[in-house]
């Protein structure tokens, strides 16, 4: 026979549990910074549960990653926060991995490069996205239509949410797009363009002047999207959220 549970133990045993202390979370127990090689062209890592090791990261990267801002959201950095490039190896105090905590990187900053911020909103140069005159020529999905991919100098997505796009293009042009476009739906993109030159790609560390010649037969990004997408980037300003850096100082390896 089933017995009933008194009301009031429920409530009993309801505030017990509601009283149990949040977990704690993770820290970074112990950590060493030293600089990378000089002879990296890429950052690399290696993150177990628990442990972590960041190669070739710069401190620009770090700061991006660990307070989730865009690299154009990072202004007044020194020099040395973006060329000068670092290696970090920690144990964390729980068994998760670095990338699911990133934010524990923050002490980190503050005691060992003394990085001090502060948060504001400024009016910085942003890109609109809209319709370009004649409006867009867009491809409809096929029945059957398998997603693509988007990365580096390429959007091939038979199945793409355009809703995407502007967020897409600010990762590659490094500055808030705006989507002004008015567009919805899921359409078949074949976007392609050659890279600024000037722009690495993510985990890239050589000299600009060290990267492969843009591919002539590719258009710059800009005329790219008006002829194959019928939309365009104007050049604007915005309110964008950005951190200050105010001051920060080079690590004493260890």
């Amino acid at each position: 026979m089933t017995r009933a549970i008194p009301i009031v133990a429920l409530a009993f045993f309801g505030g017990l549990l509601a009283a149990q202390p949040a977990a704690k979370p993770p820290e970074i127990s112990v950590v060493s910074i030293k600089p990378s090689d000089p002879g990296i062209n890429a950052m690399n890592n290696h993150v177990s549960p628990g442990r972590f090791t960041l190669i070739g990261y710069s401190l620009l990267f770090l700061i991006e990653n660990a307070y989730s801002v865009k690299e154009y959201q990072v202004l007044e950095a020194p020099g040395w926060a973006s060329s000068a490039r670092w290696t970090l190896e920690g144990e964390l105090t729980a068994p998760v991995r670095l990338y699911s905590y990133m934010q524990v990187l923050q002490p980190v900053l503050a005691e060992r490069y003394h990085l001090k911020i502060r948060r504001e909103t400024r009016m910085i140069p942003v890109y609109s996205l809209v319709l370009a005159k004649g409006g867009p020529s867009l491809k409809q999905v096929e029945e059957g239509a398998k997603q693509g991919t988007r990365y580096g100098n390429m959007i091939v997505d038979k199945k793409y949410d355009i809703t995407r796009l502007a967020q897409d293009l600010s990762g590659n042009l490094n500055m808030p797009v705006v989507d002004k476009t008015g567009l919805t739906g899921i359409y078949d993109i074949d976007l392609k363009w050659t890279p600024d030159p000037a722009r690495r790609e993510f985990g890239d560390v050589r000299d600009p002047a060290e990267l492969p010649a843009p591919d002539p037969s590719r258009p710059e990004i800009f005329t790219a999207l008006k002829e194959q997408l019928g939309l365009e980037l104007k050049a604007e300003k915005g309110p964008v959220d950005v951190i200050v850096i105010e001051s920060a100082a080079r690590p004493t390896p260890n």
